[in-house]
């Protein structure tokens, strides 16, 4: 089912989505399939891949639905990502996959929750968790150039430099 998708096969689409709501499947098969998907980049399976992200019977099925969400840059499931987040019942492994998939969708509305989890202060999120929340945030940051910024770094007087240009051009 990986090479399917890693093949971009859209004429499987069909039967992957098939196996993917097969609740009698082998989870692990149906966690292929979700994956499978979301590398193909079919836009008509995001929604019963997130139903199946919200069926709370096996982890590693609703791990491989993060991962597709995330790989088909699913802006409509960052809400759902969210909550899951925020769950005291998610696992550490669920968590970590529903951070890398905020990363992938890139979608503002999860940055605050996502510094929430390296902010915690019930100290609910393993070190690994707040790692994969912090490598989100970056993978959410702007990597345009931003012509006002970059003027600072040039023609730099410097007799009038000080603390804060040096900080923004560290940064640059």
């Amino acid at each position: 089912m990986i090479a399917l998708g890693l093949l971009k096969d859209i004429q499987s689409a069909g039967q992957l989505q098939d196996i993917l709501l097969q609740n009698d499947r082998d989870p692990a098969l149906r966690g292929l399939a979700a994956v499978a998907l979301g590398l193909i980049g079919e836009p008509g399976a995001i929604d019963p891949i997130r139903k199946v992200l919200q069926e709370r019977t096996e982890e590693k099925l609703r791990v491989e639905a993060a991962v597709a969400l995330g790989l088909l840059r699913d802006r409509g499931a960052v809400k759902i990502l969210v909550d899951i987040l925020e769950d005291d019942k998610s696992s550490q492994f669920v968590l970590g996959s529903v951070t890398q998939a905020l990363g992938q969708i890139g979608n503002h509305d999860a940055i605050t929750p996502l510094v929430g989890v390296l902010e915690d202060p019930k100290k609910q999120y393993s070190n690994l968790t707040r790692a994969l929340a912090a490598v989100a945030l970056g993978q959410m940051g702007d990597t345009h150039d931003y012509p006002v910024l970059s003027r600072l770094s040039k023609d730099v007087n410097y007799r009038a430099y000080f603390n804060a240009i040096g900080e923004v051009l560290t940064i640059l």
